[in-house]
């Protein structure tokens, strides 16, 4: 949902920007965790944590007692599904942007590489790959370029 409140509010600065919308894919092997999400409610500590009142306001109304919920208009734009980094990615689809980020370093370097390749599959001609810090494309480079921007860096897939 953070990701769907940061593209909601580029393209509320930049009205010309993402002209067809936008649909989110949130994957976790868990059905637990795939059912938190999906409910999409939070209590009072975790809406707090780093999110400001007035995106509070904005994206989740009040549903009783310090809890909240994410209002449909964020709720439409995630799918969740489950997914194995280890299986088979069809049926999930294209992206533009594939997020990543503090997951590959539980995995060996050959499952790495593995997953990457699988990723590397899903990404659109020069869809971008965001991962953690500690995280790289090394065991698959022909397949990305490290694109450094003002914030941090990507990976790029090369075409």
């Amino acid at each position: 949902y953070s990701i769907a409140m940061t593209l909601f509010e580029y393209k509320e600065k930049n009205p010309s920007a993402l002209p067809k919308g936008f649909e989110i894919v949130a994957t976790d092997i868990s059905s637990k965790v795939l059912a938190i999400g999906q409910a999409g409610e939070y209590d009072n500590i975790s809406i707090g944590r780093g999110l400001p009142s007035h995106m509070q306001a904005k994206y989740f109304k009040a549903i009783g007692n310090n809890a909240f919920s994410v209002l449909p208009k964020l709720r439409n734009t995630v799918k969740f599904k489950q997914l194995n980094l280890l299986a088979s990615y069809s049926g999930l689809g294209t992206f533009d942007i594939v997020f990543c980020r503090n997951v590959l370093i539980y995995f060996s370097s050959e499952n790495k590489q593995k997953i990457l390749q699988q990723i590397a599959a899903t990404l659109v001609s020069n869809g971008s790959l965001l991962l953690g810090a500690s995280e790289s494309v090394a065991t698959v480079a022909e397949l990305f370029s490290m694109v450094k921007a003002p914030q941090g860096m990507y990976y790029a897939k090369k075409t």
